[in-house]
């Protein structure tokens, strides 16, 4: 038996209870609390408690699912000490007594979840760019090849395939690349294919299409559970078509193409429907007609009679208007319930040299784990350009690097900083054990370099091992010094060449007394040696 079909056996089993209980199956938490679970209006479950305060937590089919069957163990928006895990726990209690089926909770310890979102940051060198590969095939396989070609390879095979984007934040990156906006579109390009002139057009930015991309996948995977329908109406004394799908017990969306009658019955305004018809007028993208408007786009209502009413122009209770004409297996083709839930990974490198706030917009949000698709607080939003309504799903994965030579996180905004998962990644000096070109130790070279820059400035500046995991001679190393490090430690130090010196010591620059009689004091002239000396570094 899959688990779809196990589940659904499992909410047949708790409904039934539920109803026998009157609307409240009692349980017991291991801790003695009592509580009662009780099934709400959409569909889900909610644990209300046996308290004066009347206070509940969500408990969503989706969520519920995981945890019995994917080893789910909550996310950011469960703190390990709110409880709602051992609410988890106690219905998993009840089905393995009373619902006939047995199901082993595969445990996963809190700390090996992965945060939806993660920003890996640290001093340069250090494989923040490097470990993105890694985590994204992690979050999408569970497992990475210790080959480090082979790992690339699969990388490359999701970043072709749209399931994995990689992409760089700069100065001039804006909320138009990343979400949407406008742009021209010249003659014969895609969206322009027939026109004569330049056009301009709303134009998705490459996180919008990754959360599309996402939401399509997580939704399938999700039909099972929400039950879609699809509902046609047909009005031929007012010549109105349209028609809906139900996504939810609270989302009708009427889709492009459906009319909306200009004029209205007297029982519409009797209803008080005025005021939800101007607001479908105002958000909606319509295109008007003598005696209806059409829907170019989708448009949620909140209920089958309010959807019905607006479109005919009069009072609808709803069911006696729309007709079922598809289910979930005929509406969408069949389901395939094995279909595998992808996750999608969108890297963003240098996040920090963008401008966050500005870019992520009302994003910020948005990618918050409680908001998003899915999670028990979801939220859509409006957005300025397409007027579309717009939410980032449970399996859009974003991860960030960041590079604190640049830019402290002491400096982001807290509103940024607590929605991101932050992931310190310091020089690996253990990378470089064994490293010995020519009889230099590179591990103690780059660990006394780092103790001087700590001391002269501070640790986001310290340097990373991957300057020299490619070193195989004194060659290799005088050319990553010369080229890499003098230049680096020029502009953290803004050309101080005495601390520069203090650095990395009398083997790399030559410290010559000026003698002269212009100055007072005593002054020195700098240069880099021909040939350095590590002697001293290693010692």
């Amino acid at each position: 038996m899959t688990n779809d079909k196990k589940f659904d056996l499992i909410c047949s089993c708790l409904d039934h209870a539920i109803k026998e209980n009157d609307d409240k199956l009692p349980l017991e938490t291991q801790r003695g609390t009592k509580i009662n679970l009780v099934k709400r209006e959409n569909g889900n479950y909610k644990i209300v408690f046996n308290t004066e305060k009347k206070t509940y937590e969500a408990i969503t089919k989706d969520n519920l699912y995981k945890f019995l069957f994917e080893g789910w163990r909550g996310n950011e928006t469960l703190g390990r000490e709110d409880g709602r895990i051992t609410l988890f726990e106690t219905i998993h209690q009840y089905i393995q007594s009373h619902c006939d089926i047995t199901i082993e909770l595969k445990k996963q310890p809190l700390l090996k979840l992965t945060p939806l979102n993660q920003i890996l940051y640290g001093p340069p060198g250090t494989g923040k760019t490097y470990n993105t590969i890694t985590k994204a095939l992690a979050i999408i396989d569970g497992t990475v090849s210790t080959d480090r070609k082979e790992a690339k390879a699969k990388f490359e095979e999701y970043r072709k395939s749209g399931q994995i984007e990689f992409i760089t934040f700069h100065q001039s990156y804006g909320y138009e690349e990343f979400v949407e906006g406008i742009r021209a579109i010249p003659v014969g390009e895609e969206g322009n294919e027939d026109g004569n002139e330049m056009i301009y057009a709303v134009k998705d930015g490459i996180f919008k299409k990754m959360s599309k991309k996402s939401l399509e996948n997580y939704t399938k995977k999700s039909n099972p559970v929400l039950n879609k329908k699809k509902f046609a109406l047909h009005a031929k004394t007012l010549n109105i078509q349209a028609e809906m799908i139900e996504d939810d017990a609270n989302t009708y969306r009427v889709l492009k193409g459906s009319k909306i009658r200009k004029g209205q019955a007297p029982s519409f305004d009797n209803y008080n429907y005025i005021e939800l018809k101007n607001k479908v007028l105002k958000q909606a993208k319509l295109r008007e007609e003598t005696e209806f408007y059409i829907l170019e786009e989708d448009y949620v209502f909140q209920s089958m009679s309010a959807a019905s009413s607006v479109i005919l122009g009069r009072q609808s209770n709803g069911y006696n208007d729309w007709k079922e004409i598809a289910s979930e297996n005929n509406l969408f083709g069949k389901i395939d319930s094995d279909q595998e839930k992808r996750n999608y990974i969108l890297i963003i490198d240098e996040i920090n040299r963008g401008n966050i706030s500005k870019i992520f917009g009302e994003l910020i949000t948005l990618i918050e784990p409680s908001k998003r698709i899915g999670a028990d607080e979801a939220i859509r939003l409006r957005l300025p350009y397409s007027n579309e309504e717009f939410g980032v799903p449970q399996n859009l994965y974003i991860i960030g690097t960041m590079n604190t030579a640049d830019r402290s996180i002491a400096l982001m905004d807290t509103a940024l900083r607590r929605r991101f998962h932050f992931e310190e990644m310091m020089p690996d000096l253990e990378a470089l054990n064994d490293k010995t070109p020519e009889g230099i130790d590179l591990k103690k070279i780059l660990t006394k370099i780092n103790q001087r820059i700590e001391y002269l400035y501070d640790r986001d500046h310290t340097i990373g091992h991957a300057y020299f995991i490619d070193v195989r001679s004194k060659e290799d190393l005088d050319d990553v010094m010369r080229n890499k490090i003098f230049p680096l430690l020029q502009e953290y130090f803004y050309d101080d060449w005495e601390k520069i010196r203090m650095v990395l010591g009398d083997g790399f620059i030559d410290k010559i007394e000026v003698k002269s009689d212009i100055f007072d004091d005593e002054k020195f002239i700098y240069s880099i040696k021909k040939s350095f000396d590590y002697t001293k570094l290693q010692s």
